[in-house]
């Protein structure tokens, strides 16, 4: 029996609910109010795949106003990313295209998920209408309230990584 270890990076702006994510995956809770992130929060998960362990550490970026301003070791050994915004707040799409670009830049050949999260604060009816607004179309549409997609979201991109 195996270890392998695989760095994760979430990035996005502000309040989009990347610490909410990683919680709910993580720890399996969710709490109404996080505080902010300053730097990075880093977590870590163990998978049982096959005969081999997976010793997932996932960082959670703070948010900055560019992604040129995240410290370029936070991208070292990087293997796997998840970029998410808040599908209730068109502002958070506002750097996509660019955000997105940095990182298949500083990451070539990763895997990158967008993710639109907070689905728990529109309406069923208005998320497809939403998503043809946004400049980059999302991979999954998710929930950490409600636990929607958060665990199929990392075990897309662990496929992919271990793929």
């Amino acid at each position: 029996m195996g270890e392998t270890t695989r760095k994760i990076i979430l990035s996005g702006n502000t309040g989009v609910g990347k610490t909410s994510l990683v919680s709910r995956y993580v720890h399996e809770r969710f709490l109404e109010k996080y505080p902010s992130s300053i730097g990075v929060r880093i977590d870590r998960k163990e998978l049982q795949i096959s005969h081999n362990i997976l010793d997932m550490i996932i960082w959670d970026l703070s948010s900055k106003s560019s992604q040129e301003e995240v410290p370029q070791s936070y991208l070292l050994r990087t293997s796997g990313a998840i970029y998410v915004v808040d599908i209730s707040e068109p502002s958070t799409f506002d750097n996509m295209v660019e955000d997105i670009a940095f990182f298949q830049k500083k990451l070539s050949g990763i895997p990158i998920l967008i993710v639109a999260n907070k689905s728990d604060k529109v309406s069923p009816a208005a998320i497809n209408f939403i998503i043809e607004e946004m400049p980059v179309r999302p991979d999954f549409i998710s929930s950490a309230k409600e636990n929607i997609n958060v665990t199929e979201i990392f075990q897309r991109l662990v496929d992919l990584m271990l793929s």
